[in-house]
């Protein structure tokens, strides 16, 4: 094969997302990094791929360390700050957030921002556990105000629900009742009109605050219902199921794994809805043994402490 960084990048796509070969993937994609290093795309393709073969967030963020560019673009800071969150390091995932002014882009808001938006919440989970209240709601507002070096904007609601559902939890938990029951109001009428579907984690963070709004009926009826079209998708077999790049990333492997994962993380949210921890926690290392990229990692060590 010759040493062209892009034959060998081409191919360990198709064998990564047509011919369930992940570990050639790998190896083909770490040749076409030594051939041209300091890519940034190649960089958070290899990182994806890393990601979805169970490398830890330490070592992800290691390697990319060890490889990224001496000048940094909006990409390589989004597939670093990604990394360290991957590692529980949030503190350094938002530091690099704010640290590079990124270019505006239409469409590439929520892109731009989950990083930084991630840290803040994690950070605010966390203060939650510890009974530490008014830093967790610092966070959790923190994580809903765009530094003005991302660019970005939002312009509907629903992509901040499960940041403002914790910022009305914080308020209550600070002892500030009429802020948090007007919070929980908003959400119960909020609907996820957004351009990014949110899945279960909206429903769920819908269902909640009708709950704590006092219409219990109403908020199981809502639960019910997904739970039930979860399950049947997933009885199925998730017969339909995309295979679509994302703005920043071709690799994004089996369509159908992809989907069973957010299927068990689905399920997940519907357990932690009806009490049954046990069940939640079973459902969110389900999805992740499928897909270790889906975005409940965090929930599980959650429910795990």
């Amino acid at each position: 094969m010759p040493d062209y960084y892009v034959t060998y990048r081409n191919l360990a796509l198709v064998y990564f997302n047509h011919l369930d070969r992940a570990g050639e993937a790998l190896a083909l994609l770490r040749r076409a990094v030594e051939l041209h290093k300091g890519d940034a795309t190649l960089l958070g393709e290899i990182e994806t791929v890393m990601r979805k073969l169970g490398a830890t967030g330490a070592e992800n963020a290691a390697f990319l360390e060890k490889y990224k560019p001496e000048e940094t673009t909006d990409q390589m800071q989004l597939t670093l700050a990604r990394t360290y969150n991957a590692a529980g390091e949030y503190d350094m995932a938002e530091k690099l957030m704010r640290s590079h002014k990124f270019s505006p882009g239409e469409g590439a808001e929520l892109i731009t921002a989950e990083p930084y938006m991630f840290a803040c919440f994690a950070k605010g989970r966390v203060a939650l556990g510890e009974d530490r209240f008014e830093d967790a709601l610092g966070y959790f507002r923190a994580a809903q105000t765009m530094p003005e070096n991302l660019n970005v904007g939002f312009w509907n609601e629903s992509v901040l629900m499960p940041y403002l559902y914790f910022e009305a939890v914080a308020l209550e938990k600070c002892g500030k009742t009429e802020e948090a029951e007007a919070l929980f109001e908003r959400l119960s009428s909020l609907r996820d009109v957004g351009m990014w579907n949110m899945g279960g984690e909206f429903v769920y963070y819908y269902a909640m605050s009708i709950r704590q709004c006092g219409d219990e009926m109403r908020a199981k009826s809502i639960m019910r219902k997904a739970i039930l079209e979860w399950e049947r998708e997933l009885h199925d077999g998730c017969t339909y199921h995309k295979k679509i790049g994302t703005l920043y990333n071709c690799f994004v492997g089996d369509g159908q794994r992809n989907r069973i994962a957010e299927l068990y993380a689905m399920l997940g949210y519907g357990d932690m809805f009806n009490g049954n921890i046990k069940g939640a926690k079973e459902k969110f290392a389900l999805s992740l043994s499928y897909d270790p990229t889906v975005k409940v990692a965090l929930e599980l060590e959650l429910l795990e402490r």
